[in-house]
């Protein structure tokens, strides 16, 4: 319910889509880690804090929606199954443990 409450992300059905940024200061390589059409999954828990080491999980954000968002090396568009989201953090940023690369923003 929070999630659609916040109306950062589009919702169809049961899924989410959302972008995954790649910080340009983290990963400074020039090639692609994710592959349009696979699904990719980690260890992701509840906590809601953005600034956690303790397995945070895939960190998504609705469309402009975030400065990071504009500062990334990598951009992906990805889906994701509403029951593999963990947590919405206090600044709508979502972390979840499985998601699918629908295509590559940037």
């Amino acid at each position: 319910k929070a999630i659609r409450a916040c109306k950062q992300f589009e919702m169809i059905d049961d899924y989410i889509i959302a972008y995954l940024p790649i910080g340009k200061l983290l990963y400074d390589f020039d090639y692609d880690i994710y592959e349009v059409g696979k699904v990719y999954e980690i260890p992701c828990n509840a906590n809601t804090k953005e600034e956690t080491n303790d397995f945070p999980g895939f960190l998504l954000y609705g469309h402009k929606t975030n400065i990071r968002f504009y500062e990334s090396k990598r951009i992906y568009k990805v889906k994701v199954h509403i029951d593999d989201v963990r947590s919405l953090t206090p600044n709508n940023i979502l972390r979840c443990c499985k998601i699918e690369i629908l295509e590559k923003v940037k």
